[in-house]
């Protein structure tokens, strides 16, 4: 299905056929990579994820989530530097698994550590993101959080 379907996009994928009436051209074979990103993210690294974490696979989460995250910004390329740079930050401070998320060009990050280790984590992660990103100073926030129980049903 992705081959097929990245191949029919393939040949429309110029960079002149989408949006020149707006002005705003998009590289050739962007399209093709987006749709690529998005196939891989759906059909294959979510469910890798849910199952890494349901069998408590923390070295498979830290991988596919790398992979999601690499994918991110290579292929996307809806990325700000400091959102590409924190997950692969927080994962040289040995987080399990980190990524960007949000609405693309800004947006924020997770990681996720060890319960006893998440403070001291989560100053390390912050000072090197500051001496790394000094204009970011007074405008990032950094926190750790407990996870929520996930999607659930109830009856009344």
């Amino acid at each position: 299905v992705k081959s097929t379907v990245a191949g029919m996009i393939a040949k429309v994928d110029d960079g002149t056929t989408i949006g020149p009436s707006e002005g705003v051209f998009y590289p050739a074979k962007l399209l093709e990579e987006r749709f690529c990103q998005f196939f891989d993210e759906s059909e294959v690294i979510n469910p890798a994820v849910a199952a890494a974490l349901a069998s408590e696979d923390w070295q498979g989460l830290g991988k596919w989530t790398d992979e999601s995250h690499r994918q991110t910004v290579v292929h996307l390329r809806n990325t700000v530097p400091e959102t590409a740079w924190l997950p692969d930050e927080a994962r040289r401070l040995k987080a399990l698994a980190a990524s960007a998320f949000g609405a693309g060009f800004g947006g924020s990050c997770w990681a996720i550590v060890e319960k006893e280790r998440a403070e001291i984590f989560r100053s390390e992660w912050e000072s090197a993101y500051l001496k790394e990103f000094p204009h970011c100073k007074g405008r990032a926030l950094f926190f750790v959080m407990d996870p929520a129980p996930g999607a659930f049903s109830f009856q009344s």
